[in-house]
């Protein structure tokens, strides 16, 4: 449609000897397209600008969080393995205390 269309208003009008269409052409072509030629421009835009960058944007978010986690998991995992050797040390004495109070109450 949109061919057969420029080729008929390419038929009224003259080329330039350089082969660039006129002016004349390209105002017809957007005055014959008007709202069917902006939606087809706004389609083309958002296909490719808008969802390329909406996308990029995305995936940058989505990469900041993913290092952010790993590195919120990593100060948890050393947390952690703080808090068990204190809690082993401490069972360690509490035995050794155990023991001892055991061999007193033996020894009697």
């Amino acid at each position: 449609m949109i061919t057969a269309l420029y080729n008929s208003v390419l038929a009224q009008t003259s080329m330039m000897p350089t082969g660039v269409p006129s002016l004349d052409l390209l105002t017809q072509l957007v005055a014959a397209l008007g709202p069917m030629g902006f939606v087809m421009w706004l389609v083309w835009r958002t296909t490719n600008h808008t969802i390329p960058r909406l996308a990029k944007s995305f995936e940058e978010g989505v990469d900041r969080q993913r290092l952010d986690f790993r590195q919120m998991m990593t100060e948890q995992r050393a947390d952690f393995m703080r808090e068990l050797a204190l809690e082993r040390e401490l069972r360690e004495r509490q035995m050794d205390r155990f023991a001892s109070a055991t061999e007193k109450l033996a020894k009697g």
